[in-house]
């Protein structure tokens, strides 16, 4: 039986596949998010496999969820970090893959 005091965790995740910032539907309240999720393969105490999920932390302030994103994206060498982050929306890496809405892509090019 876990008390207080137990330094067992209730889960661990083996590996994370996405981490991300979550916003609020009201402009207003973007600038006071502070949530992020992370995806991935979660052990739950007691149990022998991982199964696929998910998890959502609140940090006290945004640049600490800032803080959390970066160290996440470094940990797991995601979208190029810790060199530098990959934003061209080519690159199947980058924060910005397949975004429409981006400058650099070029549409019914054929060259």
């Amino acid at each position: 039986m876990d008390t207080k005091k137990s330094k067992t965790p209730l889960m661990t995740m083996t590996s994370i596949t996405h981490a991300y910032a979550i916003y609020p539907e009201l402009p207003q309240l973007i600038e006071k998010s502070c949530i992020m999720r992370m995806d991935g393969w979660i052990l739950r105490k007691g149990a022998k496999n991982p199964e696929e999920g998910h998890v959502l932390l609140m940090a006290d302030h945004c640049q600490a969820m800032l803080n959390g994103l970066l160290a996440m994206f470094d940990a797991y060498k995601m979208h190029g970090r810790p060199e530098h982050l990959i934003t061209d929306p080519t690159e199947k890496e980058s924060l910005h893959y397949g975004d429409a809405g981006s400058p650099r892509l070029v549409y019914g090019s054929t060259a």
